[in-house]
């Protein structure tokens, strides 16, 4: 079986080591062999390389939204503290839908994803399901202060 998948790999350039690695795939670039967990949303030629993430501003409206937003119910998500900090607006649907949005909209310039729809399971008290519209920011290096100014040690400061 592993043969198979060697010499299927030796023809397409790419390993799939299934079905001992279900979720990974090992992609070979000649001459360097490159391991990625999952496939990368974000091609090489996207407009958001590093160069435009390091040197990305945020726009007066944006910085007062970022604020306002995390004084309500939004919160920002920094994985490890050497990684930048990304937005995250999470909203009830449909109630909340043009909200979210809106802020897609005004966000624009640092989301590479459409608003998703999530559908809950059911609650086990009431037995309703709930849905939520979220949508996410890249990671952004002027994103960090405002993890600063609201998080200390990974919990979120109520001001």
């Amino acid at each position: 079986m592993v043969i198979f998948w060697l010499l299927l790999s030796f023809f397409t350039h790419t390993i799939f080591l299934y079905p001992y690695y279900t979720s990974y795939i090992y992609y070979i670039t000649y001459p360097l062999c490159v391991f990625k967990k999952f496939y990368s949303k974000i091609p090489e030629t996207s407009k958001y390389t590093k160069q435009y993430k390091k040197e990305y501003e945020l726009t007066q409206e944006q910085k007062e939204s970022i604020i306002g937003i995390m004084l309500a119910d939004g919160f920002l998500e920094k994985g490890k503290p050497t990684y930048n900090t990304r937005l995250r607006i999470d909203h009830t649907y449909p109630d909340l839908k043009s909200y979210v949005f809106s802020l897609y909209t005004l966000f624009g310039d640092l989301i590479d994803m459409e608003p998703v729809i999530v559908v809950r399971k059911a609650d086990s008290r009431t037995g309703k399901i709930y849905k939520s519209i979220y949508v996410r920011t890249l990671r952004f290096p002027c994103l960090n202060e405002y993890h600063s100014l609201f998080y200390k040690d990974k919990k979120k400061l109520f001001l």
